[in-house]
């Protein structure tokens, strides 16, 4: 069996819908769709997708660098906007994020996400090599 490896989330949507921040099995690390949540709590810039996608990706960055891989272990991203028109804007902070090996990726838009505020999500699946 491969080994397994979580980063829990302690907050009180975890409470009431269950998940963890990134899981590793194997050299298979995937990042759950993450929010521009701040350190106390609240979304990060609700009005500027630009501001959410540049916390998001830290937020993803930590948790990757939690199991020893960076950005560039990155294969696949998913971005999910409430408003297609964000499309630059969140385009404008991938590229910055991933500026020199850019992973594949799918961006769609989405009717809602779980608060008003938020305006991107993002998820994350990386591969390293086996440790």
């Amino acid at each position: 069996m491969l080994e397994q490896t979580r980063i829990p989330v302690r907050s009180t949507l975890a409470e009431t819908f269950p998940y963890s921040r990134a899981v590793r099995i194997g050299n298979v690390i995937t990042v759950s769709g993450t929010g521009a949540y701040g350190p106390d709590g609240n979304i990060v810039g609700p009005r500027d997708p630009y501001q959410q996608a540049v916390r998001i990706y830290q937020i993803i960055d930590d948790a990757l660098r939690h199991f020893g891989a960076t950005r560039n272990d990155v294969a696949r991203v998913g971005i999910y906007v409430t408003n297609i028109k964000h499309w630059e804007a969140v385009g404008r902070a991938h590229k910055e994020y991933f500026f020199s090996e850019p992973p594949a990726v799918t961006l769609t838009q989405v009717s809602a996400l779980l608060y008003p505020e938020m305006l991107v999500l993002i998820d994350a699946m990386a591969v390293v090599a086996e440790s």
